[in-house]
């Protein structure tokens, strides 16, 4: 194939993503084939080698060489200098074709992203709060999930409803703590506390770095980003209130007879603190434990939460007083909850990381 011919196969290639049928180069025009009809290639040529100062098109001439062909590309699409291009949306949208239809395929045919894929659900709960005439006051949810193997991340999220909604300033809570599962427990990673109220935002965000043997605290208040607050010695593991929660739920942490108390070590900001699991007699329809913690929710508040347990440990029932005000909570029918002995806790994982060389938790 001579340069001319190899001219007009690559701009035919490159306006329509494929090779040219053999009636292109013949000059006669194919329509149930060619998209790109030869005179249409030929004006383009004769267009870019029109003299600078204009006048006629020149006739056929010698053959483009390597540095002609290449600034070929360059052209805008058909139409004489100072003319308004007829066909150059149509090309463009020609161009693209081949790579918008490589994209769909991709789209199609490559697996969903294992990230994505792992995300399982394990436990939904949905709990109606009353606050003193407010039989229905608030809601609150709590979620399990879990990230891959051994890697899980909890959620409770809190929301006053109605009339209470306007009288708390529209007051949101949300807590979320990414935890592992190691040596038959749950170890928190990132611990978040994030509320709203009168339209201002606050976050705090606990770092727990195991190889370095640090806890950290960021801040965040009305957005202003994160900003390392405090920071102590890790040198034993301690528990955020979700964390603890499923330590219990599993019977791994807190009490396991009736008049037992179990002492959790709770994150030591902004002094240290325990958290504290009574269990009392046991019945046929469950028990009653009493949780003594700090509030995550009022500051430098300590409450107790009474709370009536089933044979799986999940509060049925809960009360606790904020405040002088009572807030009474019950568990909802649409709720799922976590199937006893959970086959994902069984599973052998890798040790992460972050875990130190030695350490025991």
């Amino acid at each position: 194939m001579d340069d001319n011919l190899q001219c007009l196969n690559v701009l035919y290639l490159g306006a329509t993503g494929v090779n040219p049928p053999l009636s292109f180069y013949s000059g006669k025009e194919d329509q149930s084939t060619s998209s790109v009809p030869r005179r249409m290639v030929s004006r383009i040529i004769s267009t870019r080698a029109r003299p600078p100062g204009g006048g006629a098109e020149p006739g056929p001439g010698p053959a483009f060489d390597s540095k002609e062909a290449a600034e070929v590309w360059s052209l805008k699409p058909l139409g004489a200098v100072g003319e308004k291009p007829r066909f150059g949306r149509r090309l463009r949208a020609r161009r693209g074709l081949p790579f918008l239809t490589l994209c769909l395929m991709a789209w199609l045919v490559v697996p969903e992203s294992p990230a994505l894929a792992a995300v399982t659900l394990i436990e939904d709960l949905h709990y109606q709060l009353a606050v003193l005439a407010w039989r229905d006051a608030a809601w609150v949810r709590l979620t399990l999930n879990r990230l891959g193997p051994g890697h899980f991340v909890a959620k409770a999220i809190g929301e006053p409803k109605g009339l209470f909604k306007f009288l708390t300033g529209e007051r949101r809570e949300r807590l979320e703590t990414e935890m592992v599962w190691r040596n038959h427990r749950f170890l928190p990673l990132v611990y978040r506390e994030e509320s709203w109220r009168h339209g201002k935002h606050r976050l705090n965000e606990y770092r727990f770095d195991y190889s370095q043997r640090r806890l950290e605290m960021w801040q965040d208040d009305d957005g202003l980003g994160l900003v390392k607050k405090w920071e102590t010695d890790l040198l034993e593991p301690v528990y955020d209130p979700l964390t603890g929660f499923y330590n219990c739920r599993l019977g791994i942490m807190g009490p396991t007879r009736s008049g037992e108390t179990g002492a959790i070590p709770g994150i030591p900001y902004p002094r240290p603190e325990t958290m504290e699991v009574r269990l009392g007699p046991k019945t046929k329809a469950g028990c009653e434990a009493m949780i003594s913690l700090v509030n995550p929710v009022f500051e430098d508040s300590r409450g107790v939460v009474f709370a009536f347990l089933d044979d799986r440990l999940l509060p049925r029932r809960a009360r606790t007083t904020v405040y002088g005000i009572t807030i009474r909570g019950i568990l909802l029918p649409e709720s799922i909850i976590m199937p006893p002995g959970l086959r994902e806790l069984t599973v052998p994982v890798p040790v992460p990381a972050r875990r130190p060389p030695g350490a025991n938790y």
